[in-house]
């Protein structure tokens, strides 16, 4: 420890202490920092007052204490703070100043240099955000390229994208018709595997969504899913629970609903589908639909065989709705006889109710008769019933003797 140093105020004013020592001359702040004890002050300065002369003592830190807080630190309570660290709450830090320049303007020398931040009048900072993007030329630019401006983003024609409805203009007017080559805007939609809502409350703006294979969910009700990507290629497409009837369910006239058909034109040469395939039914050119009968184990007429008595045989076949197909009726009498056909729900009252048809069967006592068939049937509304007679009028009543005339009818 230095016991006395001499402090030389000299003609300049500055203050210096000398060790007496080594005669090496320091700022008195530096000796002061717990360096000395006591600190002899002479001034050589003509005029000063005998009182500033002598031996005074001098604590250590009573002459511009530093702490070290301003050594490099990275604690909490110091002013450094290493890369990447942490941020507590309540960390020792400094504030930032900036300074005021109305204009921008560089605040350093050189690239690479410190330099300051800048606010303008309104102490909003100056930043940086100019971008400068090379357009091309045409309809795939951003708006409209004013002539002979080059490619700069502030040669740009904005009004083009606010308020222009033309071929090149980004914006069109409503209704208008579309022209090939008009200029449009690519639309982007978000990708979401799972269809889910993108805003936050009903009326938000939200975008468009799609799924992973890029096509659009699109909210079409119950949708059945065909391997393709539209309608008839693709994608998915709605049957309103409502527009659906379950298997064998009841329909109801008027109310319960139907999807149209239609048929390939083709008379031809139709091409065969392989058994289990689905195909398109033909029709003719005259929309009438092709059709080739085939014998099958289900389906086909009902039959109906009656053996005369000696009456009129008065017999119901059918009491409801129904097609007459087919009459195939023999008679051994020499002379002929009558089989009357009657649109009725029960047996009918010969000479009284008005047979439909009457069909003449000739005689003959080796048989004779007739065979008569309607393939697209005759309709009947309320049902199918027959008579015989020996006389050919509505009202006769005349009765056949028994088994002399054999009656069968097919009927649905």
């Amino acid at each position: 420890m230095v016991d006395n140093v001499v402090a030389d105020a000299g003609a300049g004013g500055a203050t210096f202490a000398t060790d007496d020592v080594a005669g090496v001359h320091y700022p008195i702040s530096k000796l002061a920092h717990g360096a000395l004890d006591s600190v002899t002050i002479v001034s050589t300065v003509s005029g000063l007052p005998v009182q500033q002369q002598g031996t005074w003592t001098v604590a250590a830190h009573d002459v511009g204490s530093v702490t070290t807080a301003v050594v490099p630190g990275t604690g909490a309570t110091n002013l450094g703070k290493a890369e990447d660290a942490v941020h507590v709450s309540g960390d020792t830090g400094v504030a930032v100043l900036t300074v005021r320049r109305d204009v921008a303007a560089v605040g350093s020398g050189l690239d690479g240099d410190y330099s300051t931040l800048n606010v303008d009048a309104a102490g909003k900072l100056w930043t940086n955000c100019e971008v400068t993007v090379a357009l091309p030329a045409g309809t795939n630019a951003i708006g409209k390229l004013a002539a002979n401006s080059g490619v700069d983003i502030g040669d740009v024609d904005v009004t083009s994208v606010i308020t222009g409805t033309g071929a090149t203009n980004l914006g069109k007017a409503e209704d208008a018709a579309h022209v090939t080559g008009d200029t449009g805007v690519f639309v982007l939609v978000v990708r979401s595997d799972t269809a889910a809502q993108t805003a936050g409350t009903d009326g938000d703006y939200c975008a468009l969504i799609c799924d992973a294979s890029g096509r659009l969910h699109c909210n079409v009700g119950n949708t059945v899913t065909v391997a393709a990507h539209n309608v008839t290629n693709a994608g998915t497409f709605v049957v309103q629970d409502s527009e659906k009837l379950a298997d064998d369910a009841a329909f109801t006239v008027a109310t319960t609903k139907v999807q149209p058909v239609g048929f390939l034109a083709d008379e031809t040469s139709p091409d065969l589908v392989d058994e289990g395939d689905v195909g398109a039914a033909r029709m003719t050119l005259a929309r009438m639909l092709l059709s080739v009968a085939q014998a099958h184990t289900q389906g086909g007429a009902s039959m109906s065989k009656t053996i005369s008595a000696a009456s009129t045989n008065a017999t119901n076949v059918k009491s409801s709705a129904g097609q007459l197909y087919g009459v195939q009726v023999f008679n051994t009498n020499a002379g002929a006889r009558y089989l009357k056909v009657y649109d009725k729900a029960t047996a009918p009252t010969i000479g009284t109710d008005v047979p439909v048809k009457v069909l003449t069967v000739p005689g003959n006592t080796a048989g004779g008769g007739l065979v008569i068939a309607w393939p697209t049937g005759l309709p009947f509304t309320n049902g199918i019933g027959f008579g015989t007679t020996t006389g050919a009028p509505d009202s006769d009543t005349g009765a056949v003797a028994a088994n002399e005339i054999v009656i069968n009818l097919d009927y649905k």
